[in-house]
């Protein structure tokens, strides 16, 4: 087991004195280790700043099933009762472990994050988020199920005091969606108003369009979308009915993509930017940020292993992107509050915006750019 106390102000705090408030606990445990006995000597080094620690983060290794949790007992949460942020990663947590998560830390946990994250049955993975009724921020990610259900189940009832406006979903939406269906029961009383989505193939464009479809679409303002295919945009795309029509309240839209292709004119992938940009329907939307990661050809090293490394593409190959579509489509009165225009790149720009102002010399004037 490994313990590491990260924090920007010194560890050693002198009696009386005010703790760091800027703190992270990390526990990092193999499937060889016993109980928390010696845990409790770490924190106990540390009780001049145990008040300050804010952000707590436990990782199983090397699998969440090689791991007993149940000689484990998490009874240091006791001593941490200050833990607004949790982040379980890699882990499988049982029922006694919720219930040790739930009285010390289950009335001041405001984001969870689960990521690499395994359950026997969804109503755990529910009960466990269900143990923090004063979250706001929900991230979950490559979620592990041992089995599916998406109907007629009896799910815990949702904290009256949930606030959650802000969802981070990752790889393998479908194991999500009961999750999301729990969240929001009632899409009319939504509170999610930001969401980041991971879109890996048809399949979770899928899922993720039922979700803004029938869930929260409509009351969504921000919107990051990170489109990272496992072949190209066409076939996660192109072969799905994904849109973000539906998405009316919308005041800002990130949109990323990572591809394991080359910036260039006739990589039809890139047309995609252009395309999910024409899908969005809100006229309120005051800010879009476009990122694109691409194949670095420029690394010989990896071209010689055969492997592929993405980085942000210049601002000389955005030259690629299909700028007149993208200047008709901004055209459009429901880009009337648009503000600002992030571009995400890397190098100099001199030559990028010198190709929009010539070629879109209407886009170039609205002075909306930030690169």
């Amino acid at each position: 087991m490994t313990v590491r106390l990260f924090q920007r102000a010194a560890s050693h705090v002198a009696p009386g004195s005010q703790p760091p408030v800027t703190t992270t606990l990390g526990i990092h445990r193999s499937g060889f280790c016993g109980t928390d006995s010696s845990l409790f000597g770490d924190i106990g080094c540390i009780t001049g700043v145990r008040l300050a620690i804010w952000s707590l983060e436990i990782v199983a290794y090397p699998h969440p099933n090689s791991v007993d949790h149940s000689r484990f007992r998490f009874d240091f949460l006791e001593k941490l009762p200050g833990v607004t942020v949790l982040r379980l990663v890699n882990s499988r947590i049982d029922e006694q472990v919720r219930v040790t998560l739930a009285r010390h830390i289950g009335g001041t946990v405001k984001r969870l994050d689960l990521s690499l994250f395994g359950y026997e049955d969804v109503r755990d993975a529910i009960a466990l988020i269900a143990s923090f009724p004063f979250l706001e921020e929900l991230a979950v990610d490559w979620l592990t199920p041992s089995t599916y259900h998406a109907h007629d189940i009896h799910f815990p009832q949702a904290s009256p005091h949930l606030r959650l406006r802000t969802l981070g979903i990752g790889y393998q939406l479908r194991s999500i969606c009961p999750i999301v269906k729990w969240l929001v029961c009632d899409p009319a009383q939504s509170r999610i108003k930001s969401l980041q989505a991971e879109v890996r193939d048809k399949q979770d464009a899928h899922v993720l369009h039922s979700f803004l479809a029938e869930s929260f679409g409509a009351v969504l303002e921000h919107l990051e979308l990170h489109a990272m295919p496992f072949g190209n945009l066409d076939s996660t795309f192109g072969a799905s009915e994904f849109s973000l029509v539906e998405c009316t309240a919308l005041r800002s839209f990130v949109l990323r993509i990572s591809i394991e292709e080359m910036c260039t004119q006739d990589n039809l992938s890139l047309l995609w930017a252009r395309a999910l940009l024409a899908q969005l329907s809100s006229p309120h939307i005051e800010t879009l940020v476009l990122s694109l990661r691409v194949d670095n050809m420029q690394n010989v090293q990896a071209s010689e292993c055969m492997t592929r490394e993405l980085s942000t593409a210049s601002f000389n190959d955005l030259r690629a992107l299909d700028w007149e579509g993208i200047e008709q489509t901004l055209a459009d009165s429901r880009f009337d509050s648009l503000k600002k225009f992030v571009l995400e790149g890397c190098g100099e720009s001199t030559l990028l915006l010198s190709y929009i102002e010539e070629r879109c010399p209407g886009l170039h004037a609205r002075g909306c750019w930030l690169l």
